[in-house]
């Protein structure tokens, strides 16, 4: 579609705006999203209000071209903005939707904190693949439904440590971005009140919740629990089931504490419920998880300390 000549400022102010809004949320869905949730790009609630203010002569004009261009590809840039990219040699720039890539806080595994990342490379791979890095950008593929898709690979470097790099795989169809890939697995900011010696099973039931395994993460969970009450009570190499490992632990707890902590024993078999059925219970999951590790910020409240396994036998 031509670009009308009596609205080009109005144009080239909507695409920025789309651009900003399309940027930043790529950005929130690295920083906060997991593998396969995705963010809506639609910026259609923030132009209605910029629309409003263009002249009526040119509002059609540009509502139309709008319409048009908004909803094909995306041009990856970073530092500054790039809005008009030429297709061909000898084709003039033609202004298009642009997702910056820039600078996120992620957790850093090396450092132990969330920190600066700061893009090293990118590409847009269906591009990539098709042609020369210095060739014009080719038509871009569309799914069976008609709607863009794009598949971009990104990656990052802690700007502290300067450690490895992390790398994003991200799906941008129609109007969405979806996290689809990621590498390493990511970091997990667990709670200080979780044991360090079965933190790493809470760690592995949160990433399970995050990425949609809910089954599995209900096994971590449930595993969690019951490996710190083995340690808690020495039991760590004995025959006994869920049930008494649990009673045992709740003779651990000071008598005066005993009842203001969610009590792990009816937690161990709503989740052993839930897996002997196979039932991917999400609601169940959230509820779990939120008791449980609320028990272990009793815990640190009351300074209930640990018992070492060695100390019980």
């Amino acid at each position: 579609m031509e670009k009308p000549s009596d609205s080009i400022e109005e144009i080239s102010r909507a695409i920025e705006i789309a651009s900003d809004h399309a940027s930043a949320q790529l950005k929130l869905l690295l920083e906060t999203k997991h593998l396969y949730q995705r963010l809506s790009i639609d910026p259609t609630s923030k132009l209605l209000a910029v629309l409003a203010e263009f002249d009526p002569a040119v509002r059609t004009s540009v509502e139309e071209f709008v319409k048009d261009v908004l909803p094909g590809e995306q041009f990856l840039a970073s530092a500054g903005r790039l809005s008009a990219v030429s297709r061909t040699s000898t084709e003039p720039p033609e202004e298009m939707l642009c997702l910056l890539i820039g600078n996120v806080k992620l957790l850093c595994s090396s450092c132990g904190e969330r920190e600066l990342f700061s893009p090293v490379w990118y590409r847009d791979l269906h591009n990539e693949l098709r042609k020369p890095v210095s060739a014009p950008i080719m038509p871009m593929r569309k799914s069976s439904g008609g709607v863009i898709d794009q598949l971009f690979l990104l990656e990052y470097q802690c700007q502290r440590c300067k450690g490895a790099l992390e790398a994003f795989l991200v799906r941008r169809r129609g109007w969405y971005l979806t996290l689809e890939g990621r590498s390493p697995m990511e970091g997990i900011e667990t709670p200080k009140h979780i044991p360090k010696k079965e933190r790493t099973l809470f760690s592995e039931a949160v990433v399970a919740m995050n990425a949609g395994k809910t089954l599995a993460a209900l096994f971590y969970l449930r595993t969690f629990i019951e490996q710190f009450a083995r340690r808690q009570t020495g039991m760590m190499n004995t025959r006994a089931d869920g049930d008494e490992i649990m009673d045992a632990y709740s003779k651990t707890l000071p008598n005066q504490f005993r009842d203001q902590l969610p009590s792990l024993r009816p937690w161990y078999a709503k989740l052993s419920e839930a897996l002997h059925a196979a039932r991917a219970d999400e609601a169940l999951l959230e509820e779990a998880m939120r008791e449980i590790s609320r028990h272990f910020d009793i815990r640190r409240v009351f300074s209930i300390s640990e018992v070492a396994q060695s100390e019980k036998q």
